[in-house]
């Protein structure tokens, strides 16, 4: 698919995704009920916890770079995190990232094809300390129904098929030029070097679960700052997850529509509703939008001004 069709898939699909959204809260308008309440310091907190949420983002990107003798400022590294996401609101298929790729090449002649090997095989990781982390959450929360059992299922199949990706040779991968194929073969690759760096896997490890907990205490909040006051910090964490886990299925400009549908489903699992997650989803991604638009487009004007 050349880039123009996926250009118009990713519009459609972003349009549909909006249109149904607003059908599903105009069929369920007392759902919007809990807007009205939510407080400024609520959205203040909100924007906080989101915005140093980008900034874990940007030490990871930092941790990876050091690693191929790349010495960022703290601006650089910030910016690129904040530059990143708002690009890739503004642009389909995560054009953020080769925003930043762009720069790291021009800039600091970090090469494309190295970064991304290792940036990919970092999504392992990610993966596998998602799933432990939702896993922990529900044997604390043991709440055990037909649908957690369904949850727990997936967060054990993703583990293992991680555990698998992580010990599996990279000369069983057959050859060829299919997208799929060169995808796995760098993603293991990257592993193969990733896991040979044991003081940058256990920074990344360290780093990424804080990421996720903040992640989730972010939730929480959300989930509070809408009066669902009953929902337990696990069952926040637990929904958290799910944006991890959507990176998988990025198709529109910042993947809106599928994270909500995601969220959403993973709320009602926990028990907590649909439209509870749609909502928290919605404002969840406000206070990202709060960070993103405000210093996103400042940090881009200095980043573009080092590279001129």
């Amino acid at each position: 698919m050349n880039g123009r069709k996926q250009n118009w898939l990713s519009i459609a699909i972003l349009v549909l995704t909006i249109t149904g959204i607003g059908f599903y809260f105009r069929a369920n308008r007392n759902l919007l009920d809990p807007i009205r309440q939510i407080s400024i310091t609520f959205l203040f907190v909100l924007i906080l916890l989101r915005f140093v949420f980008l900034v874990l983002n940007g030490v990871i990107l930092n941790l990876f770079v050091t690693r191929f003798n790349v010495r960022l400022q703290w601006r650089e590294w910030v910016g690129l995190a904040l530059v990143t996401t708002l690009g890739n609101y503004i642009t389909p298929f995560s054009g953020g990232m080769v925003a930043r790729a762009t720069y790291l090449k021009v800039k600091h002649q970090l090469p494309y094809t190295k970064f991304t090997v290792l940036l990919g095989a970092s999504y392992l990781i990610t993966f596998s300390v998602a799933s432990l982390i939702g896993i922990f959450s529900l044997l604390v929360l043991n709440e055990w129904q037909a649908q957690t059992f369904l949850l727990a299922s997936f967060l054990g199949l993703v583990f293992l098929g991680v555990v698998v990706a992580m010990v599996f040779p990279l000369n069983w991968v057959p050859s060829g030029e299919n997208r799929l194929i060169r995808t796995i073969t760098a993603v293991l690759e990257g592993w193969q070097q990733l896991r040979a760096d044991r003081e940058l896997l256990w920074q990344l490890g360290v780093v990424t679960t804080l990421s996720m907990m903040l992640n989730g205490v972010a939730f929480w909040v959300a989930y509070r700052a809408l009066g669902f006051d009953l929902v337990q910090f696990e069952e926040a964490l637990l929904v958290s997850l799910s944006a991890v886990y959507s990176v998988i299925l990025t198709i529109t400009p910042g993947n809106v529509g599928i994270r909500e549908a995601l969220v959403s489903l993973t709320s009602e699992l926990v028990d907590i509703g649909v439209g509870e997650g749609l909502l928290v989803a919605l404002l969840i991604r406000l206070g990202t939008l709060a960070s993103v638009f405000s210093l996103g487009p400042i940090f881009s004007v200095w980043l573009t001004r080092q590279i001129e």
